[in-house]
This record gives C-alpha cells, structure tokens and sequence, in this order.
C-alpha cells in the first residue's frame, strides 16, 4: 500500500487522543490544553462554516472544550473516537449558538 504524500507528513503523535481524554477525567488540565492544540482548528474551522462569524466560531470552541473537560469521564464509556465526539459537541454548540442559547 502506497501513502499518499500528505499522510507521510504527518507527525507521529506520541500519545493517543483517547489516553489524552483519560488524562482529562483524571483532572489534568494540560491534558485539555493538549486536546485544545490537537482539534482546536478543526473546531474553530466546523463552527467558522457554519456561523460565518469569527466571534461566534470562538465562543463555540470556547463551549466545546469546556463540555468536553466536564465530560470526559462519561465520555470514556462510550467506543467512538474524539474526533468524532468533539464533532458532534461542535454541532450541538453551532444549534444551541444558532438557537439563541450560549455555547455550554
């Protein structure tokens, strides 16, 4: 099998995102900060296209980490990926921003 140029370069990443999530239920906030610099422009970039409002799209990432630190434990119990997770708290922050409501 042949990677592709891009997948070459990425960087190897010492630690997996779910280990990094534990560290999280656990207390660690450099744990969060190194979540925040894994997804934070994949998060920034979700509630960007969405709410076209560079204030919005940072409150919204605001949200999304804060209910991800509240919830990591519980997020340990389930078997999807924090890529996937975060995504889905990125949605749910653009609906409950879009709505009226502030980012949790």
């Amino acid at each position: 099998m042949r990677l592709l140029p891009w997948r070459a370069a990425l960087p190897a990443r010492d630690v997996t995102d779910r280990a990094v999530v534990e560290r999280m239920a656990g207390g660690d906030h450099a744990a969060v900060r190194e979540l925040l610099a894994r997804y934070r422009s994949t998060v920034y970039a979700a509630a960007y296209a969405a709410l076209v409002d560079p204030e919005q799209a940072e409150a919204v990432v605001a949200g999304t980490f804060e209910q991800a630190w509240r919830n990591a434990a519980r997020f340990l119990s389930s078997h999807g990926s924090v890529s996937g997770w975060l995504t889905h708290l990125t949605r749910l922050n653009v609906a409950a921003l879009a709505a009226g409501w502030p980012p949790t």
